[in-house]
């Protein structure tokens, strides 16, 4: 028996529908809708069995979310006949209302996620990474004690949407360095649509009151040159030499102080004028990639220009002399 689920959400027309076997319905991520409920999970039931116990069987389902607040309703049936209509706009009604706000913003959070990681190839446990850190500064922001139990928490305010999108982009930026996957700000501004001093102003604010959330990770040249070198189809050898000036570079006089990602650009700028002529890329087709402008690859040529022979590997084998490089 096959589960047929709708192709789309009926609110907002997305095609973002997850199962939600932990409660039972299925959720579109876009608007946090529950366009079906009352589902059930036809996989193999298993059960677990402690070693010292024997006589203390577990039923292991499907765990629930822990970003997620999650509600128990009740559900409402199509009734008698006759009543159809009315139970179906009294269930439409309650299903708006099955998921909590906040969960309804976690969730079409969780689908923004997913998708900007999926643009910029990130990797599972950075998506994880990034929700756990929204969800720790979301609650931070909006969850205060009350009045008559200090125990006992409520939610203040909603997020307005910038401040959803502020922390979406500001959770990538640190759950990347945190993984030691290197995004520059240009790369997660351009994405997300949030200005750069937007984010950066959130992410020192993550910074001071959530506990791990550090973006002390020292990045370097080599974390941005095989990225780019993989997006301009470079191959093995040119990528080597280009990490090696790179490194090479950063402490010579003129060129300290440049960024990670302008000292990259520049160096792939430097050995692909060196290679053959399918590996040259012009420093337009390296700006499209590594987001530096191509006139500041030019500017940074001229000033690591003299320091190209002391600084090329000694087993990279150029097919072109130094002589046939660009003037600066």
């Amino acid at each position: 028996m096959e589960r047929e689920l709708p192709e789309e959400c009926p609110e907002c027309e997305s095609d973002d529908i997850i199962e939600d076997w932990a409660h039972g319905n299925a959720v579109c991520r876009s608007c946090g809708l529950v366009v079906q409920d009352r589902l059930l999970d036809l996989g193999t039931e298993w059960r677990t069995f402690t070693a010292e116990e024997g006589d203390d069987p577990n039923r292991a389902g499907p765990a629930a979310n822990p970003l997620l607040e999650g509600e128990q309703g009740t559900s409402i049936g199509n009734g008698a006949r006759g009543g159809g209509q009315l139970n179906k706009a009294l269930n439409r009604a309650q299903q708006r209302n099955a998921i909590s706000d906040a969960d309804k913003v976690m969730i079409a959070v969780m689908g923004r996620i997913d998708r900007f990681c999926e643009r910029l190839s990130l990797t599972g446990s950075i998506s994880k990474r990034a929700k756990e850190l929204f969800k720790r500064y979301r609650d931070h922001l909006t969850l205060k004690k009350t009045a008559s139990n200090p125990d006992v928490f409520t939610r203040s305010r909603p997020l307005r949407d910038e401040e959803v999108s502020e922390i979406i982009a500001s959770s990538l930026f640190i759950a990347c360095r945190n993984e030691k996957a290197a995004r520059t700000y240009k790369e997660i501004c351009g994405l997300t649509k949030v200005p750069k001093k937007n984010v950066g102003a959130t992410v020192k604010k993550m910074e001071l009151v959530l506990e791990g959330a550090k973006t002390t990770y020292v990045r370097g040249t080599d974390d941005f040159v095989t990225r780019f070198c993989n997006l301009l189809d470079l191959p093995r050898d040119v990528i080597n030499a280009a990490d090696a000036v790179a490194n090479a570079l950063q402490n010579q006089e003129g060129v300290y102080g440049k960024t990670y990602t302008t000292v990259a650009a520049s160096s792939i700028y430097v050995v692909t004028q060196l290679s053959d002529d399918k590996h040259v890329r012009t420093a337009k087709e390296i700006a499209d990639v590594t987001g530096v402008a191509d006139v500041t690859i030019k500017t940074t040529y001229r000033l690591i220009y003299p320091y190209i022979k002391k600084v090329l590997p000694k087993d990279f084998k150029p097919a072109k002399p130094l002589s046939r490089l660009p003037p600066p």
